[in-house]
């Protein structure tokens, strides 16, 4: 593990408050951007950067849902492009309609010629069985 140095760490259901996600140290990292729930205990999503001068916070607060779409975003720009890495999570209990319909709100916000998206988290979708969620 000690030669793994990603640019990049996304996580989701940190089940921290702010001011806790604000203290919280990772040795060569910073917190790019973040989401906590106010309401409900548990979730949340952040992604950690390496201090990068590329990497931008991405402001999507109007897409803020707890429980059916929780997400935030940070944008590396190079030479060559750009790209919106996404941290979403959605609660087992969440209406799974609405983080699509959210989801597809966000990407078109966002969405701008010759960038590319990386989407991170955990949707709660269980793949392993035929479901109307997986297709």
């Amino acid at each position: 593990m000690e030669n793994i140095n990603p640019h990049i760490l996304c996580l989701s259901e940190h089940h921290m408050e702010e001011h806790e996600l604000l203290q919280l140290t990772l040795s060569g990292y910073t917190l790019g951007s973040c989401f906590t729930c106010e309401h409900l205990q548990g979730g949340g999503v952040c992604i950690f950067d390496r201090k990068d001068p590329n990497i931008n916070k991405t402001d999507i607060t109007h897409t803020f849902r707890e429980k059916d779409l929780e997400i935030c975003a940070v944008e590396l720009e190079t030479e060559a492009s750009k790209v919106i890495v996404l941290s979403v999570y959605r609660a087992p209990t969440g209406d799974f309609n609405q983080f699509l319909k959210k989801l597809d709100d966000t990407l078109k916000f966002l969405y701008k010629p010759k960038t590319e998206f990386l989407l991170c988290g955990d949707i709660n979708v269980n793949y392993l069985h035929d479901n109307n969620h997986k297709k």
